[in-house]
């Protein structure tokens, strides 16, 4: 099956700064699942705009992340639109160079930029240390769930 028409599960985040890397502990436990071959699982980290050559190709992407917010739910699929806020900044990305900013420079580029659904984990702070709080690993075990029903949607749609 070509990349483009895998699923890609991308994880993003920084495992040393505690809670902020639960995107990349979430996609290293899915790793270690027997997937189907319709699925692609990448650890983006912290790879800023490395991560245009990572998800060139590719139709439909799911990020998983960590997002801060006051008024954000707990665990939730948030569409690109909804976290780029009017005025063109990312509303919630903890990263330098935001996954924003990476589709930005493709679309300028002339890069066809995937179809990107966003599953966000809310944390509070950002603290350094390696492993997560409780509560976030609480909140991974929960989005680990709701990705592989995502993961089954996609291969029955490809079967």
């Amino acid at each position: 099956m070509l990349s483009d028409q895998r699923l890609l599960i991308l994880g993003l985040g920084n495992i040393i700064l505690g809670d902020e890397g639960v995107g990349i502990h979430i996609i290293n436990r899915l790793k270690k699942k027997l997937l189907p071959d319709c699925i692609n699982i990448i650890d983006g980290g912290t790879m800023g705009l490395s991560l245009i050559d990572t998800i060139s190709g590719y139709q439909k992407a799911l990020v998983v992340d960590a997002v801060i917010g006051k008024n954000l739910p707990d665990l939730r699929f948030f569409s690109l639109k909804e976290i780029i806020s009017k005025n063109g900044e990312n509303n919630f990305s903890l990263h330098s160079v935001g996954f924003d900013s990476v589709l930005k420079l493709m679309d300028t580029l002339g890069l066809k930029v995937p179809e990107i659904t966003v599953l966000g984990i809310r944390i509070d702070k950002i603290t350094p240390g390696i492993g997560l709080s409780d509560q976030c690993r609480s909140l991974a075990s929960m989005a680990e769930s709701k990705l592989m029903e995502k993961i089954e949607e996609y291969r029955r749609t490809y079967d």
